[in-house]
C-alpha cells in the first residue's frame, strides 16, 4: 500500500518539492533520503522506458520487493496525503 501511495503521488507530480518530500517521508514513516531516492529511481526508470520505446505503464520488476519492504510502514490513506 505504501508503494501504491508513492505511485499515486508520482503520477500527480514526478518531482515533488522538498517540503512535499518531507511530508511524504513523515506520513509514510520513511526517511527523507529514501523518498528522494525512490523518486529519483522512478524518474530514471521512466526515462529509460521512454528511450527504449517501451510501455511506460508496464509494471517494473522490483515493485514486489519494494512492496514487501514497505509493508511495515504507516497505514496512511491516499486521501490524507492529497489534502
Amino acid at each position: 500500500e505504501v508503494l501504491a501511495i508513492l505511485k499515486d503521488i508520482f503520477t500527480a507530480n514526478p518531482v515533488p518539492s522538498a517540503q512535499m518530500q518531507m511530508i511524504i517521508a513523515q506520513s509514510l514513516n520513511m526517511s527523507l533520503r529514501s523518498v528522494q531516492i525512490w523518486f529519483q529511481n522512478r524518474r530514471q526508470r521512466l526515462r529509460r522506458k521512454q528511450r527504449e520505446g517501451g510501455d511506460v505503464a508496464a509494471p517494473l520488476e522490483d515493485e514486489e520487493e519494494v512492496a514487501r519492504e514497505d509493508t511495515e510502514a504507516s497505514r496512511l490513506t491516499r486521501a490524507q496525503l492529497f489534502q
